[in-house]
């Protein structure tokens, strides 16, 4: 038997691992929609200040901006925080 079929079966095996590993401890499905929310929130907040007039309500925006940008900064921390490296 050739040694190149050994050698390409345990190269499968470790690239098969290695996705594996990445999908589970990075989770990148899940932060995808996590940034993708965000994005639609931050969106929406910056098409409501463009149509705003009143200064009051611009400010009354930029809070609301702010707020949701401290969460969205919580959330990245708390999953930093739960993250097991599986290597």
């Amino acid at each position: 038997e050739s040694p190149w079929v050994h050698v390409l079966v345990i190269w499968t095996a470790i690239a098969a691992l290695a996705a594996r590993a990445l999908e589970e401890g990075l989770q990148p499905t899940r932060e995808v929609e996590r940034y993708t929310r965000y994005r639609s929130v931050l969106s929406g907040l910056l098409s409501h200040f463009d149509g705003a007039i009143e200064p009051a309500e611009k400010i009354k925006i930029m809070r609301e901006t702010e707020h949701k940008i401290y969460q969205e900064m919580r959330g990245f921390l708390k999953t930093n925080f739960d993250a097991r490296f599986v290597l």
